[in-house]
């Protein structure tokens, strides 16, 4: 028994030197300083990184949603005015019809036309005298945008600004 003692003993140590073995990481399984948490500089690091990467990215997506919103805007004044136009042309009005050529149109006959062929068609906050070009009616819609009108020599010019701070009133 005295035998089987000594040979039960030896396999303990053989088991425990083993175990020690692996836990400090000659048997290429672990280290002896085993990690279970980031240190404070690879944190710092990592946040670095990722904050460079938001400051180059960021304009560029906010450049792409000012874009497509404007965009949005644009199209939908169009889609907008040429509402009106039609109506008014199923009404029996005949906007383009009513433009003489080669004739010098005042700011009151713009507004004229915009009344008649329009505004009756068209939601509008107000309008006013525009501060640049010629007899132009600057028109504020409900969406903050700025149409300007004209009627010249080759017929009606539309413009359309998405910002009213634009033109003061």
């Amino acid at each position: 028994m005295y035998c089987y003692n000594i040979q039960y003993a030896q396999y303990n140590l053989y088991l425990v030197k083993r175990n020690k073995d692996i836990l400090s990481g000659r048997m290429g399984l672990m280290n002896n300083h085993s990690r279970k948490a980031f240190t404070l500089s690879e944190v710092l690091i990592v946040l670095g990184i990722v904050g460079i990467i938001a400051a180059v990215t960021l304009p560029i997506l906010i450049t792409n949603y000012q874009k497509t919103v404007t965009a949005t805007r644009v199209k939908t004044f169009y889609s907008k005015i040429n509402q009106a136009m039609q109506l008014s042309i199923a009404d029996g009005n005949n906007p383009t019809g009513s433009i003489i050529s080669y004739k010098i149109y005042s700011y009151q006959d713009n507004l004229a036309f915009l009344k008649m062929f329009i505004y009756p068609y068209m939601k509008y906050v107000e309008y006013y005298p525009c501060p640049i070009g010629d007899n132009k009616v600057c028109t504020i819609l409900y969406d903050g945008g700025v149409m300007s009108f004209r009627i010249d020599f080759n017929g009606g010019d539309i413009a359309y600004y998405t910002n009213k701070n634009i033109f003061p009133t």
